[in-house]
C-alpha cells in the first residue's frame, strides 16, 4: 500500500544521515546542523500555514469552516513530522554524547603498572548513582513537547485569516486585484513576526522556527552531554574540562576551559582547582538556552592553558549575525504570504539583502555562518 502524503505537500529529496564525526571528539562543533531536518520541517509548516491563509482569505466567497479544518490538517501532520524529526535528533545527541564518552576514556585509562610505570593516573574515582545535577530529557519526551504547541499555531493562523477578512471587509474592493492588494497590506505587516508557535511566562511570542530551533539545539547539546557525563560517572571519572569557545556568553565566560566536578566533591586536583560542580555552574548560566559548550574527561598531563579573555565585541557579533538570519526568514515569510507579483519581488530583494550583510559581516568579524539556517525550507 503507497504511503499518502498530505495533498499541500510537495516532493522533497531524502535528507542524507546526520553522521557525527567521531573522530573530532566531543568537540562544541559535533552537533553542529544536527536540529537542521527538525528546523526545515518546522519552515515548511510554517510556510504551509501562510499560503493557505493567503490563498482561502483572498477567495471572493470566504469558508472560515473550511479554512479551519484545513488549518488543523496542516498543523497536524507538520507537527507530527517536527515531533518524529525531533526524536531521531534525540537519539543522535545521546548516541554522541555515549560514543564520544567511551572513546576519551578509552585514551585517558592508563594500564595499572607498577605504580604506574611512568604514566599518569587516572582520573580521581567519583561515587556511582550520585544525582549528577543535570536535567536530561529523553528523545520521546522532547518530541512530545511540540505536539503541545498545535492550539497556539491554530490560534496564530486563523488570527491572521481573520485580519485578512476583516480588512477586505472594510473596505470592499471592486476588482480581484485590488483584493490582492487589500490582503497584500496585511500579509506584510505579518511577514515581520510570522506564524507563533509558544509564549513563553514573560508573555513573549516566539515565532515558530525560532522557538523550535532554540529548543531543539539546546535538547541536542543537553542530551548528549547528559549522555556523556553518565557514562564518565558510571565508569569512576569525575572531572571534567569545559571547552573554549569564541563569541561566548558572558554567563558561560567563568567557565571557560575550566574543571568542573561531575558530583561536586572533588575540589582540587593534581594542583589544578575545580571551580565548581556541573549542577551549581548551570545554575550560575552555564549551558544556557543556545549554550554551544560542551565537556570533557581531564586527567594530569593534559594540556591546561588558562583561555583567553574573550573580546566583548565576540559575543555582540556572532547576535548580530543571529539578527541577519531572522531578516532573511523574514523575507521568506513575506515571499510565501505573496498574492502579488510585485509583493513576491520584493521579498526576493529582501532575501538577497539580507544575505548580502550576512557576506560582508562574517567577512569583516570572522563569525561563522550557518548557511542552513538560512535555506528556504521545503514546503509540506
Amino acid at each position: 500500500m503507497a504511503k499518502l502524503r498530505a495533498p499541500w505537500s510537495t516532493p522533497r529529496k531524502k535528507p542524507k544521515k546526520w553522521a557525527p564525526r567521531l573522530s573530532r571528539g566531543f568537540s562544541p562543533d559535533l552537533l553542529q546542523g544536527i536540529n537542521a531536518a527538525v528546523v526545515k520541517a518546522a519552515e515548511g509548516l510554517e510556510q504551509a500555514i501562510i499560503r493557505a491563509v493567503s490563498r482561502e482569505s483572498t477567495r471572493p466567497k470566504v469558508n472560515r469552516g473550511g479554512f479551519l479544518s484545513r488549518l488543523r490538517s496542516i498543523v497536524g501532520f507538520g507537527l507530527g513530522d517536527v515531533s518524529k524529526q525531533a526524536f531521531r535528533m534525540g537519539v543522535d545527541a545521546e548516541a554522541v554524547g555515549k560514543a564520544t564518552a567511551r572513546k576519551h576514556m578509552a585514551a585517558k585509562t592508563p594500564a595499572k603498572v607498577d605504580k604506574w610505570g611512568g604514566r599518569k593516573p587516572p582520573a580521581p574515582k567519583a561515587p556511582r548513582n550520585v544525582n549528577l545535577g543535570v536535567t536530561i530529557r529523553t528523545p520521546a519526551a522532547l518530541r512530545d513537547s511540540f505536539k503541545d504547541l498545535a492550539p497556539t499555531l491554530i490560534g496564530s493562523g486563523s488570527e491572521l485569516f481573520d485580519e485578512v477578512v476583516e480588512a477586505i471587509a472594510a473596505n470592499p474592493p471592486e476588482s480581484e486585484a485590488a483584493r490582492r492588494r487589500v490582503a497584500q497590506g496585511v500579509l506584510d505587516k505579518f511577514g515581520k513576526r510570522g506564524i507563533t508557535g509558544f509564549v513563553d511566562k514573560a508573555g513573549r511570542r516566539w515565532n515558530i522556527v525560532s522557538y523550535v530551533e532554540m529548543a531543539t539545539r539546546t535538547a541536542a547539546g543537553n542530551l548528549a552531554m547528559g549522555a556523556h557525563l553518565a557514562e564518565l560517572q558510571a565508569a569512576g571519572f569525575d572531572v571534567v574540562r569545559v571547552t573554549v569557545m569564541p563569541n561566548c556568553h558572558p554567563y558561560c565566560q567563568p567557565f571557560q576551559g575550566r574543571l568542573l566536578s561531575i558530583t561536586g566533591r572533588t575540589l582540587r586536583y593534581n594542583g589544578e582547582p575545580v571551580v565548581t560542580s556541573i549542577a551549581d555552574a548551570i545554575s550560575r548560566g552555564f549551558r544556557h538556552p543556545n549554550c554551544r559548550h560542551t565537556v570533557y574527561v581531564w586527567k594530569p598531563g593534559d594540556p591546561f592553558t588558562p583561555p583567553d579573555q574573550i573580546e566583548p565585541g565576540d559575543y555582540e557579533a556572532s547576535q548580530e549575525l543571529r539578527r541577519f538570519e531572522r531578516e532573511v526568514r523574514a523575507g521568506k515569510r513575506k515571499l510565501a504570504a505573496a498574492v502579488t507579483p510585485e509583493a513576491q519581488a520584493k521579498a526576493r530583494r529582501e532575501i538577497r539583502g539580507a544575505q548580502a550583510r550576512i557576506r560582508a559581516h562574517v567577512a569583516e568579524t570572522g563569525v561563522p555562518r550557518n548557511r542552513y539556517r538560512e535555506q528556504v525550507g521545503v514546503a509540506l
